[in-house]
């Protein structure tokens, strides 16, 4: 193997932020999703409310793939679990604000809204990590070297 080849197969392995970033979009996604199950199964909502609840739960599915991806270096899954996770802290804290003021306190919701502001925070620094393993993987891909990620 050669120099660029060792560079490429370096550049496969992920810090911890990227770790980290990939856990936390994965975790709000999850607890997203679980969230709109148990609203929907445990409450009574009316619209526009419900329109809101409803539209957790995708960006949660989202979020989840996303994690998971994130977590094997990939670049389109960096900026898309950072749209994700403002999304998901935008509206986990509308949400949470609504049960508030409905006099309802959910733990879950806490959860949702600290995991979503975690994820926001950590997949920024994953980004440009995310990019050059992408970048790696391609060079590695075209001259010959599967690495099977």
């Amino acid at each position: 193997m050669d120099a660029q080849t060792d560079a490429d197969l370096d550049a496969l392995r992920l810090s911890g932020i990227t770790r980290v970033a990939g856990g936390f979009v994965a975790a709000a996604g999850f607890v997203g999703a679980v969230i709109v199950l148990q609203t929907v199964t445990s409450f009574r909502i009316r619209m526009p409310w419900l329109a809101l609840i409803w539209a957790i739960l995708p960006l949660g599915l989202a979020g989840i793939l996303f994690g998971m991806k994130i977590l094997g270096g990939r670049d389109w899954a960096a900026i898309g679990g950072l749209i994700v996770s403002l999304s998901l802290l935008l509206l986990d804290v509308l949400w949470s604000g609504y049960a508030l003021l409905n006099a309802v306190f959910v733990p879950m919701y806490v959860i949702a809204v600290i995991l979503a502001l975690g994820a926001s925070a950590a997949t920024p620094f994953a980004i440009g990590e995310c990019r050059r393993a992408s970048a790696a993987r391609r060079r590695l891909h075209a001259s010959g070297f599967e690495t099977g990620l």
